[in-house]
């Protein structure tokens, strides 16, 4: 009797076990996979390229010269912040990333001191020849060894012209900046 019951109790476990282990993955994913995938790259993807938010900035804005370009996100929605200077005005707009659309824009008379030119002239970046973002993005994720690059920035100071690329890998944020002409890396900032 108990050779019966401690084999009923076997097969009863077996039969548990069985109903409660992972199923072989098939080489199709289900409808949760393909969703999960979707999303994940939706939340990497940029369809509007850095060039044409540019161009359409300079058609808006014909006399202001670009002083940051920043690409960023939200919500897992990435957007361009675009500011600029000309003689007089300063401006601030961001744009959809995924449209090209633009969503906010400012516009702000400049200060006494920074008017006719002064401000342009040391804040306008300098464009020509410089490395792309997906150059940026491989030296940063290079340079910080870990993670992901997330968040980048093209600024001028001290008369460089600069790429500032944020790299995570879950809780730790690694900040590259690259000189945008040569592609030196200037400083790598870690933030654990």
């Amino acid at each position: 009797m108990k050779k019966i019951l401690l084999g009923s109790s076997v097969i009863l476990a077996l039969l548990l076990t069985a109903g409660c282990t992972a199923k072989t993955p098939t080489t199709e994913p289900t409808k949760n996979e393909q969703k999960v995938t979707t999303t994940s790259k939706k939340k990497t993807a940029v369809a509007v390229s850095l060039e044409k938010v540019t161009t359409a900035f300079e058609k808006k804005y014909p006399e202001a010269k670009l002083t940051s370009l920043q690409l960023d996100t939200d919500f897992g929605r990435y957007f361009y912040k675009i500011e600029g200077v000309d003689q007089q005005k300063e401006y601030q707009v961001e744009v959809n990333a995924e449209t090209g659309e633009f969503t906010k824009e400012k516009v702000e008379t400049l200060d006494t001191d920074e008017q006719n030119g002064v401000k342009m002239q040391e804040e306008a970046l300098d464009l020509t020849n410089i490395i792309s973002r997906e150059q940026a993005t491989t030296l940063a994720e290079k340079e910080a060894k870990v993670g992901q690059a997330t968040d980048w920035k093209l600024e001028k100071e001290l008369g460089i012209t600069y790429w500032e690329v944020k790299v995570k890998e879950g809780q730790q944020k690694i900040e590259v900046k690259i000189d945008a002409h040569s592609g030196k890396i200037l400083t790598t900032e870690r933030d654990d």
